[in-house]
């Protein structure tokens, strides 16, 4: 069972993408939530760390999600996107503004190859998606236990603490 952000009370925590997501597109649920943990952050009471991975998959997901605000499309999107590089472009900006947040409130920690070797490990051991055990191995390598994860695939992992946002 998680705690809650607003329950953080240390120095250092690992953020994965989706709590930068839910701030940035403003979701229903877990937004509101994101945003006041993500607000402290900014006022200093704690550091974010994340992986260079976090960067890709943020950009990539909001470049879906405008791209269906935009344009309405819903399916075969990167396909789209592939095809209107015009659109890309027009939508950058966008998605550059949401990276900019990131940049400022995070120590983006780029991924090694002894990460991605671990990749492999924490999939066996955890069932893990790879993604998820990248940011496993980077968190590990940092020394960092404390995670900001709406992921309930972290649960199962005794040596890290999950830090879930509140539901609204």
């Amino acid at each position: 069972m998680p705690k809650y952000l607003d329950e953080f009370d240390r120095q250092r925590i690992y953020v994965e993408s989706n709590i930068f997501l839910f701030d940035a597109l403003a979701d229903e649920d877990f937004g509101q939530s994101s945003v006041e943990f993500l607000e402290r952050a900014s006022y200093g009471e704690f550091e974010i760390l994340t992986a260079s991975l976090t960067i890709d998959e943020v950009a990539f997901v909001a470049l879906k999600v405008e791209l269906e605000k935009e344009y309405n499309i819903t399916s075969s999107q990167v396909f789209y996107l592939k095809k209107h590089p015009d659109v890309v472009k027009l939508l950058a900006s966008r998605v550059n503004a949401i990276l900019e947040n990131i940049f400022q409130l995070s120590t983006i920690i780029e991924v090694n190859e002894t990460d991605i070797k671990l990749m492999g490990k924490y999939m066996e051991d955890f069932g893990l998606l790879p993604r998820d055990a990248i940011h496993l191995a980077v968190a590990h390598r940092l020394e960092i236990s404390c995670f900001a994860s709406n992921d309930k695939d972290f649960d199962g992992i005794s040596e890290i603490v999950r830090y879930a946002p509140r539901p609204s």
